[in-house]
């Protein structure tokens, strides 16, 4: 039988761990971390003639460090998780072993095993992660991770649907656990891609074949702070996780504090042009003066069948975004159709399905930068999309988590015209004043949007003036703002979904731009006491520089 196998790719061990400074000491007990799972963990490749374990070289790095940590490798090649892996961690569990972080990944070989999704993980994955959380020791901390691909199945081969499900299931429980700071997430499913990448080098580089890693995969990426050297222009290095640090910009500077060479030279939040003051109540902006704002254009058509007859239907509808650097925009999720959902046309709804016209939703995108008047067409730069990242917890239905990334194709050198907007590193304060630019409609029911971009100034309110705002949606604070005009002469509107609310900040007096929120929605448009909705992007900050090119550079 063929398992369904890969090596675990330690450096997506996102868990959400902060090092503590006590850690450096080398009196303190050592850290004790169990890593559960089935030949993912147990490290193998090259058909099983080696294995190569994370814990190895981990305990390695941290020993040269004089941190103290002993990882009970627990990786078990063929094992699934129904039954023997339920009742391996219930043994481990009754062991004189106090376990500061507890490891699961499991359910490749169920998979392979045709087994259910719903049956891995409501009879084994779920009540795993209860038996650790609920241990008697109430202590340890539990990273759940996603299946990886198996790119011996096609995208709709139904072991990868089934695939698809367990994933989905892994996530939720995340996304509605009880105390999320002892339950963290590591997708390997997003974070370890094979289809979709473009550079065949860079897959031999990291995979041993369709289903294993090999260790330069892993091992190059097992970087704690202790053994990165940031720029000179990096505000200092955090640990995302006991396994990777990561690199922070200083407030003013493009890139991910890590990279040398052009971000040396390259700073944010500029306008060359000094601005004025969905837009209401707004005013025409300063052509130029908002050269990291950018018009997301989703088009879309397919045959449909009414009566007998076929019909070519075709629509298209806007949204703004923001550039980050050379190819990265951040726009809200709610904003991207994909396969499944639905559009008006007319007097009915149609149902996107890919087809000869548009296969994917790369395919049905195109992002225009350095625009100011959309009757202009020779004025505008047109880009085309090569990724779409929508965010693993994004929730459509109450739009919560309403962020995602478009990679572009082409690589965008700054000029007068075009910028890079700055990732705030604080957060938004209450009665702070933002602008929010966009070619949305100027008042409501227009359905047309501006021809030129607008610009409106807002406010920035307490959480509670949000609440009487689509009562019946969820909202969480952590995540959103609370932004606008409580007189409902000033606000956004279709067609600015997506786009940047920007604050100027003065770092050495030094004037620039960051984006602060992402416009996600309101209850119609400019409406006394019914100020919007925006995505808190200084909450997603890990998520952002994970998942942009920052490293990619061209001279």
């Amino acid at each position: 039988m063929q398992h369904y196998r890969a090596y675990v790719f330690v450096g997506l061990f996102s868990v959400c761990i902060i090092l503590f400074v006590t850690l450096l000491k080398k009196e303190r007990q050592p850290l004790q971390i169990l890593a559960l799972g089935d030949s993912l963990t147990e490290g193998y490749y090259n058909n099983g003639q080696s294995f190569h374990p994370y814990a190895t070289h981990l305990t390695n790095l941290f020993d040269s460090a004089n941190i103290p940590v002993k990882i009970h490798q627990q990786g078990v090649s063929g094992q699934r998780v129904l039954p023997d892996m339920v009742k391996r961690l219930r043994s481990l569990l009754g062991k004189n072993v106090s376990y500061d972080w507890i490891i699961i990944l499991g359910g490749t070989n169920d998979l392979s095993s045709n087994f259910l999704a719903e049956d891995i993980f409501k009879k084994g994955l779920e009540p795993m992660y209860e038996m650790c959380l609920n241990h008697a020791q109430a202590k340890a901390k539990l990273a759940v991770m996603t299946v990886i691909e198996n790119a011996h199945y096609s995208p709709t081969h139904k072991q990868e649907k089934n695939r698809q499900n367990l994933n989905k299931m892994i996530r939720n429980y995340v996304a509605n656990a009880n105390d999320q700071k002892r339950v963290c997430l590591v997708d390997l499913d997003k974070g370890i891609p094979y289809r979709s990448v473009i550079d065949n080098t860079e897959r031999q580089r990291i995979w041993d074949n369709a289903v294993h890693l090999t260790p330069a995969g892993s091992n190059v990426y097992l970087e704690p702070c202790l053994f990165i050297k940031c720029h000179s222009r990096a505000s200092g290095c955090i640990n995302r996780s006991l396994f990777k640090g990561q690199c922070i910009c200083d407030s003013n500077t493009a890139g991910n504090g890590r990279t040398l060479l052009l971000f040396l030279f390259v700073e944010c939040g500029i306008t060359y042009i000094r601005p004025n003051a969905r837009i209401i109540g707004g005013v025409d902006a300063i052509e130029y003066s908002w050269p990291f704002a950018v018009l997301i254009r989703q088009r879309y058509k397919r045959i449909v069948t009414l009566n007998n007859r076929s019909y070519l239907i075709s629509a298209s509808w806007m949204c703004g975004g923001t550039l980050i650097n050379h190819k990265t925009i951040l726009t809200a999720a709610h904003c991207l159709k994909t396969a499944g959902d639905t559009f008006d046309y007319k007097t009915f709804a149609v149902s996107i399905v890919w087809n000869k016209y548009y296969s994917t939703i790369e395919s049905t995108l195109e992002v225009s930068v350095g625009l100011y008047d959309r009757r202009k067409a020779t004025e505008r730069r047109i880009v085309r999309v090569l990724q779409v990242i929508l965010h693993p917890f994004y929730n459509d239905r109450h739009l919560l988590n309403d962020i995602a990334i478009l990679k572009l194709e082409d690589y965008l050198r700054p000029s007068p015209k075009v910028q890079f907007a700055c990732l705030p590193y604080l957060l938004s304060e209450v009665n702070t004043t933002g602008t929010v630019v966009g070619f949305g409609d100027t008042f409501p029911g227009a359905n047309q949007g501006s021809s030129i971009l607008k610009q409106v100034n807002l406010t920035i309110y307490p959480n509670d003036f949000c609440t009487n705002v689509s009562p019946s949606t969820k909202k969480n604070w952590n995540t959103q703002i609370c932004c606008g005009d409580l007189n409902g002469e000033r606000d956004t509107c279709q067609g600015d979904s997506g786009g940047g609310l920007y604050i100027q900040r003065n770092l050495s007096n030094i004037l620039y731009y960051s984006i602060d929120g992402i416009v996600s929605y309101g209850e119609r448009c400019a409406s006394p006491m019914k100020p919007g909705i925006y995505t808190r992007v200084s909450n997603y900050i890990d998520w952002i520089q994970e998942n942009s090119d920052f490293d990619s550079i061209e001279i």
